[in-house]
């Protein structure tokens, strides 16, 4: 890749995904350590039956798994300087993409069975899992 605007674009893309896996993942670790912090005040929530408390705003009102968002926009961003010659750089998006849907599905039954009406709330409030108006 010897387009310094397409590099760039490149190097922006990849910290964008860096940005959204890590604040993502961040979010969800200091509101499980205390959903009271006045750092996540404006954070939405839902009560569980459980007593805990399912984040439906920030990060994780964007999609149900901004985490794994991250990780598929730096996977395609780790591809893209190989350009479009050849299509063995994008197995692994690819790869990964099939990996990751195959993990949301679970994740969702695993989460309607542990959240139960809570989670159905969520999906209303949150109706993307992996991908913003697709997923």
């Amino acid at each position: 890749m010897t387009n310094p605007y397409a590099l760039a674009a490149v190097f922006i893309l990849n910290a964008v995904g860096l940005v959204f896996y890590i604040g993502s993942n961040w979010q969800k670790s200091e509101f499980r350590k205390n959903p009271y912090n006045p750092d996540l005040s404006h954070l939405s929530s839902i009560p569980t039956a459980a007593g805990k408390r399912i984040i439906c705003s920030g990060w994780w009102g964007i999609v149900r798994r901004p985490n794994y968002l991250g990780d598929l926009i730096m996977a395609v961003a780790w591809s893209l300087p190989c350009g479009c010659s050849y299509a063995l750089p994008y197995f692994y998006p690819v790869y990964l993409i099939s990996l990751l849907i195959a993990k949301v599905i679970a994740d969702e039954k695993s989460c309607h069975q542990r959240y139960g009406d809570a989670w159905v709330k969520y999906t209303e409030a949150v109706p993307y899992k992996l991908i913003p108006y697709v997923f």
